[in-house]
């Protein structure tokens, strides 16, 4: 267990100055590019520090005094105030058994890439529950924004599959991760049936394409759209650099 005179500067900063949301999606940020690479030691440190943030912003602001130094007490104080459901606090605490493992400098028994990305799950599913929800904004992830609108955030089984489906759009647009924004919405098609939105844009232009509430349930029917989706938005990317290189310059004027 941790000291926790040793943080106590730390939590009276955190108490000063509230919630750092950047350094936490710098933290989920890190996490998915050493999970790319590999690296399922150091992918599966940062992962749990992620989650533990999440846990103690949200424990926090449910008005719970949270603790500042035991990782075991978080899961706890969670899952007793309906924060986690219990196949998450299994996840969580197999999380933490292989980070101390690492941690203490032992070998870890096998850890996988989906032992890192449930982590990661949990993170997403809570961040919710510490932002604010007039923002739209309701997954935390390596995009560089994720929104839901208000047409989707009516109905919570789109939202939880909407949400599940942005990890997998981060494992399609990788390294540009951080150059692309997601925003999610709901609408009905002229016989009233649902239809899901999904809009990427990045600086250069945007691409839109919808879904059913079925298709974004099985992943071997939105990943490919998902890949299409950004081949396309990389043509429009290659299209408008294009134009702009056939610009005239000053120069070329005189």
């Amino acid at each position: 267990m941790t000291n926790t005179n040793t943080l106590e500067p730390i939590a009276e900063r955190y108490q000063r100055e509230g919630y750092d949301a950047r350094h936490i999606k710098s933290l989920l940020t890190e996490a998915n590019r050493l999970l790319r690479s590999g690296s399922l030691e150091a992918a599966l440190l940062i992962a749990c520090a992620t989650t533990e943030a999440g846990l103690r912003e949200a424990i926090r602001k449910i008005g719970v005094e949270p603790s500042w130094s035991d990782f075991d007490e978080l899961i706890q104080a969670a899952c007793a105030n309906g924060l986690i459901k219990p196949e998450d606090r299994i996840v969580l605490e197999r999380g933490q058994r292989l980070r101390n493992t690492i941690s203490h400098g032992f070998r870890p028994e096998a850890i996988s890439a989906e032992d890192v990305r449930a982590l990661l799950e949990i993170t997403r599913m809570i961040y919710p529950s510490v932002s604010d929800p007039s923002s739209g904004i309701g997954v935390l992830s390596s995009l560089k924004e994720v929104t839901l609108e208000h047409g989707i955030r009516r109905f919570p089984d789109s939202v939880y599959h909407a949400r599940q489906a942005t990890i997998r759009l981060e494992e399609v647009v990788r390294r540009f991760a951080s150059e692309i924004s997601a925003e999610w919405d709901q609408t009905s098609d002229r016989s009233g049936h649902p239809v899901i939105i999904l809009r990427l844009s990045d600086s250069w232009g945007a691409v839109t394409a919808t879904f059913s509430p079925d298709e974004l349930k099985d992943p071997s029917l939105f990943r490919p759209r998902f890949t299409s989706m950004w081949s396309d938005l990389l043509a429009v990317r290659s299209e408008r650099l294009r134009q702009k290189l056939d610009e005239p310059t000053q120069d070329d004027g005189e």
